[in-house]
């Protein structure tokens, strides 16, 4: 895999017309939207921004169908499928995700990995890309960043994921997440191994969001001094 910067500000350049649309007062719509089906999830990461939502509940379907009609018909090119919670918790995602696809609208996931076995080939199928939030490169890591010992479920869904989109000969651009955090920094390494073995595509870094509930922040200093030599690895 290739070590590169994500850097979503230059995704711009491909829709020039689009900003001097802005520019020249036209009425636009969005190029992309992140659309949250679920605020409910198995996991409990300890990084989670969500973590304290006391609405655990799903958008209804009907309300979410009606939403990607107008977005279809205003002329949005992709919806990201996002948390919140965990998108495919929702019971009619299947139903959702085959609407926009339906559209010839380009569908993201992101997902915690512990999707029913038969949504894998609908997302594989209708899905431009997926990435799994894994976190952690060992059993022991993601127990104690998740709080569930689910790290062989995520594994063995990620797997079958890539298998069957080879399978199918699908485009789909299937990735792992990985949330830099003091509890999980020494599996950077680990983890990179695993996503080789497991055919991803990629494997993207980022670092944690400080919590803004309990004020804590990482010092600068830890970044540079231990992140960054086991990126560079």
């Amino acid at each position: 895999m290739r070590q590169g910067v994500f850097t979503p500000k230059l995704k711009l350049l491909w829709h020039s017309q689009r900003i001097l649309d802005w520019k020249n007062g036209k009425n636009i719509s969005p190029i992309m939207v992140e659309f949250d089906l679920s605020n409910r999830c198995q996991l409990k990461c300890n990084f989670c921004t969500f973590r304290y939502m006391k609405d655990r509940s799903d958008i209804n379907t009907t309300i979410a169908l009606k939403a990607i009609t107008s977005m279809a018909n205003m002329g949005v090119k992709s919806i990201n499928f996002t948390g919140g919670g965990e998108p495919t918790l929702h019971k009619d995602f299947d139903k959702i995700l085959g609407q926009a696809f339906g559209y010839g609208i380009e569908v993201g996931l992101f997902t915690n990995g512990l999707f029913k076995e038969e949504l894998i080939e609908p997302i594989v199928r209708k899905c431009s890309w997926a990435r799994v939030s894994l976190d952690a490169g060992n059993k022991e890591t993601f127990t104690k960043v998740k709080k569930i010992d689910a790290f062989e479920k995520v594994i063995e869904n990620t797997r079958r994921l890539v298998d069957r989109r080879n399978y199918y000969g699908c485009d789909t651009t299937i990735g792992l997440g990985f949330v830099i955090s003091p509890d999980n920094y020494n599996d950077i390494e680990e983890v990179s191994d695993l996503a080789k073995d497991l055919g991803v595509d990629y494997l993207q870094y980022k670092p944690v969001i400080d919590n803004m509930f309990d004020n804590t922040h990482t010092e600068a200093n830890w970044w540079k001094d231990e992140i960054e030599p086991r990126i560079e690895r």
